[in-house]
C-alpha cells in the first residue's frame, strides 16, 4: 500500500513540476501551453556567456582582495607616482587649462605646462568623488586603480573575442593576463596611466576586426584623439598600426597606408584641440625625443644622471621573477614554429593580418623587456593574446602539443595547471612587494608650520615629489616626475644639482652648495631612502624634523673659507 502511494505521489510531482516532449524534460509555462523544448543552442550559448564572465570576473576579484591585503599589511601604494596622479585629480578643473605649473621651480612645468594625462585626471576626479562617498577618504586609491584595471581586462577580453579564441582558452587567457608576470601584475595594479594607456592599445588592436575602410579609419581617428589627452608618449598608438597596415597591404592595397595617417591626424588633432595648446608640443618633445636621441647623440652632456629605475635593464631578481612569463614566450614560440612549418609545407598562410601584428608586437615587447623594465607592461598582455591565437590554431591544425597522443581536454588541463602555478608564485611575490609608500602627513604639516606660502623647499631626490606634492601644495619644490624637464631648462644647472647629490659622498658642505645653487632653506628625503637619510646626518647635516615618514634638513647659510672651492668646482 506505501509502495503505491509513493508511486502514485512521484507521477503527480513530475506532472505538476515537469512535463516531456520528445523524451525530454521541460519546465511548464504558466500559460498552460505545452512548452518548448529547450534549444541545445540555449545551453551552448549560456555556457560560453558564463565562461566568458568567469574570465573577467575571477582575475579582477582576485586582483582586488591581493591589492586591498597587500595595502592593509603595508598601510601604502605600489608606485610613487600615483600621488601625482591622485593630486592632479584632486585639483579639480582649475589646473585642466593651466598653462604654468608654479610647484616645480626648476622644470620645463614651471613656464610651459600641458597635462599628458588630461582626460586620465578628469576620469579619475569622477573616481575619487565616488570613493569619498562611499569611504569619505581619497587614500589608499585601491577603488580608482582597480577600476582602470578592469577597463584594460574588459579591453583585453574584447580583443580575443575579436579574434575569435573559444571561451575555455580566453578564461585561460584572463588567468595568465592577470598573473603571467610579477612584474606586470605590479605595475597593473598601480595607479598609473600606463594601465589606461594599454587599454587603448588593446581597443586599437580589436579595430582590426572592422571591414568597412571608412569606418576602421574613423575608428583610428577617434581612438588617437583620446589617446593624446590620455598618455604621455600618444606616437606609441602608431607602432600596432604600422605592423597592421604592412600586413594587410593585400587585401587594401595602397589604401592601408590610410590606417596611419588617420591615427596621426587624430594624434595632432588631440594635441591642437588641447585646452594648454601649444605646450603640448613643447612637453612632448622633451619627454618623448629628448630624454631618447640626446642619450644616444649628446651622451652625458644633455642627459641626466639620476635616470628613472623603471627605464633601466632589470637585475637577477627581476629576471628571476620572470621566469614564468619566459616560458610563456617558449611555449609560444614552440607552437608558432610548428604551425609555421605546417603553412610553408600547405603552401598556405595560416595567420590573419590581426593576428600576425598580434605575434609580431608580442615579439617586439619581449625583446625590449632585456632592456628596459616598463615593456613588460606591454609584453604580457601581447604575448598572452599570441599564446591564445596560437593555442586556437594549433587545436585546429593539430600541430604542437594537439599532434600528440593526448587528448585535448587534457592539454587544457595541463595548460591550466601551469597557469595555476604561475598565479601562485605571482600572488607569494606580491606579499613580499612593495607596498610602502604613505602619505607623508607628518613632513608636510612641518612645513606648512614653518615656511612661508610658495616658499622653495628642495627635494634632493626628484622621485620624492609626487608624495609630497600629495600631502602639501603649501610650498613649491625644485624637480619631480622625470630630470629630463630639469634639464630642458639649463643642463649645466642640472648637472651641477646632481653633482651635489652623487658627489656628496665624495664633498664635504653640499647642504651650502644646494643652498648656493637654489636659495632654498630647507630639503627633505623620505623614509623610503633610509641609507641616504643615515649618510646626510653622518656628514653633519642638521636635522629639524625627523619622523617614520621622512627627514627635513636646514640648508647652511656660510661655507668655511677651504670649502670655497666646492662651488667654483660644482
Amino acid at each position: 500500500m506505501e509502495e503505491d502511494l509513493k508511486k502514485r505521489f512521484s507521477v503527480i510531482f513530475f506532472s505538476i513540476f515537469s512535463c516531456h516532449k520528445n523524451g525530454e524534460h521541460v519546465m511548464p509555462r504558466s500559460s498552460g501551453k505545452e512548452p518548448d523544448m529547450i534549444p541545445a543552442e540555449k545551453k551552448k550559448r549560456f555556457v560560453k556567456v558564463f565562461l566568458w564572465s568567469i574570465a573577467f570576473l575571477f582575475p579582477l576579484v582576485l586582483l582586488t582582495f591581493l591589492r586591498m591585503q597587500c595595502t592593509a599589511s603595508q598601510g601604502g601604494e605600489p608606485g610613487t607616482d600615483s600621488f601625482y596622479h591622485a593630486a592632479m585629480a584632486l585639483q579639480g578643473s582649475g589646473s585642466y587649462t593651466a598653462k604654468k605649473f608654479s610647484f616645480l621651480v626648476f622644470s620645463l612645468w614651471h613656464e610651459t605646462f600641458a597635462d599628458k594625462e588630461l582626460l586620465y585626471h578628469i576620469l579619475l576626479q569622477g573616481l575619487f568623488f565616488l570613493q569619498k562617498m562611499m569611504t569619505g577618504d581619497s587614500f589608499p586609491f585601491t577603488f580608482p586603480a582597480m577600476v582602470f584595471a578592469a577597463f584594460a581586462l574588459f579591453s583585453f577580453l574584447v580583443l580575443l573575442k575579436g579574434l575569435q579564441i573559444s571561451p575555455v582558452t580566453a578564461f585561460l587567457s584572463g588567468i595568465l593576463f592577470s598573473f603571467g608576470a610579477f612584474a606586470f601584475t605590479y605595475r597593473f595594479l598601480m595607479l598609473r596611466p600606463h594601465v589606461f594607456s594599454l587599454a587603448f592599445l588593446l581597443i586599437c588592436c580589436t579595430l582590426f576586426r572592422i571591414r568597412d575602410l571608412r569606418k576602421k579609419c574613423a575608428g583610428f581617428f577617434l581612438l588617437a584623439f583620446l589617446y593624446a589627452w590620455s598618455y604621455s608618449n600618444p606616437h606609441f598608438l602608431l607602432v600596432p598600426v604600422l605592423f597592421y597596415a604592412f600586413f594587410a597591404r593585400k587585401e587594401y592595397t595602397n589604401k592601408s597606408i590610410l590606417f596611419p595617417a588617420s591615427l596621426l591626424a587624430g594624434l595632432l588633432a588631440g594635441y591642437i584641440l588641447h585646452p594648454q595648446f601649444p605646450n603640448t608640443f613643447a612637453v612632448w618633445k622633451v619627454q618623448s625625443l629628448d630624454a631618447v636621441l640626446n642619450p644616444l647623440f649628446y651622451g652625458r652632456t644633455l642627459t641626466p644622471k639620476l635616470a628613472p629605475m623603471e627605464m633601466m635593464p632589470g637585475n637577477f631578481a627581476w629576471f628571476r621573477n620572470a621566469i614564468p612569463f619566459y616560458l610563456l614566450c617558449y611555449i609560444s614560440l614552440y607552437l608558432f614554429i610548428r604551425l609555421r612549418e605546417k603553412g610553408i609545407r600547405e603552401k598556405r598562410d595560416i595567420f590573419t593580418p590581426s593576428e600576425k601584428t598580434i605575434l609580431r608586437l608580442a615579439l617586439l615587447f619581449t625583446a625590449g623587456t632585456f632592456f628596459i623594465l616598463r615593456f613588460i607592461e606591454y609584453a604580457l598582455p601581447f604575448t598572452v593574446a599570441a599564446f591564445a591565437v596560437l593555442t586556437e590554431h594549433s587545436e585546429r591544425e593539430k600541430t604542437g602539443f594537439f599532434a600528440w597522443k593526448i587528448p585535448e581536454k587534457r592539454v587544457f588541463l595541463l595548460f591550466f595547471a601551469f597557469s595555476a602555478v604561475f598565479m601562485l608564485i605571482n600572488i607569494t611575490l606580491m606579499q613580499k612587494s612593495n607596498f610602502k609608500n604613505k602619505i607623508p602627513r607628518g613632513p608636510a604639516e612641518y612645513l606648512v608650520k614653518n615656511t612661508p606660502a610658495n616658499s622653495l623647499v628642495v627635494n634632493l631626490d626628484w622621485g620624492d615629489f609626487p608624495a609630497m606634492f600629495y600631502a602639501n601644495r603649501h610650498n613649491v619644490f625644485l624637480w619631480g616626475m622625470d630630470p629630463a624637464f630639469s634639464y630642458a631648462v639649463s643642463p649645466e644647472k642640472g648637472r651641477k644639482l646632481e653633482n651635489c647629490v652623487l658627489n656628496s659622498i665624495r664633498r664635504p658642505a653640499m647642504d651650502t652648495a644646494i643652498r648656493h645653487l637654489t636659495g632654498a632653506d630647507f630639503a627633505f628625503v623620505l623614509s623610503r631612502r633610509e641609507k641616504f637619510i643615515r649618510y646626510l646626518k653622518a656628514q653633519g647635516w642638521k636635522v629639524v624634523y625627523e619622523s617614520e615618514e621622512g627627514c627635513i634638513f636646514t640648508l647652511k647659510k656660510q661655507i668655511r673659507k677651504d670649502q670655497k672651492w666646492i662651488l667654483k668646482d660644482l
